[in-house]
C-alpha cells in the first residue's frame, strides 16, 4: 500500500497513462481536468485507491471544462502541457 501523496491545484497528477491537473482538493477526492481522446478538456473527480488516482465514478461522468470559468486557470496549465515552466508562471502570481 503506498502513502496518498500529497497534491495542491495546478499540480500535474498521472490518472492510469492519463495526465492530469488539479484543481480543487477535498477530503476523500480530488476534481482534476485532463484532455479526453479527442482533446476535449474534461472536469471530472479521482480519488487514491491505496497505490494510485482512479476515477471516482465509471467513466465517462466528467463535464465539458470549458463550460466552467472557475476551471480556466488549470485548463491553461492543461493546454501547455507537462513539460512548461509553471514555476515561471507561480513566480509572477502576485505581479
Amino acid at each position: 500500500m503506498d502513502k496518498k501523496p500529497e497534491v495542491s491545484p495546478g499540480r500535474w497528477i498521472k490518472i492510469g497513462k492519463r495526465d492530469a491537473v488539479v484543481c480543487n482538493v477535498h477530503t476523500d477526492h480530488i476534481e482534476v481536468v485532463y484532455l479526453d481522446d479527442r482533446n476535449r478538456a474534461i472536469n471530472e473527480d479521482v480519488e487514491w485507491d491505496s497505490s494510485q488516482w482512479t476515477f471516482k465514478r465509471p467513466r465517462p461522468s466528467g463535464g465539458y471544462a470549458d463550460k466552467f470559468p472557475r476551471l480556466y486557470e488549470y485548463l491553461t496549465i492543461l493546454r501547455r502541457g507537462t513539460h512548461a515552466n509553471t514555476t515561471q508562471r507561480d513566480s509572477r502570481a502576485g505581479q
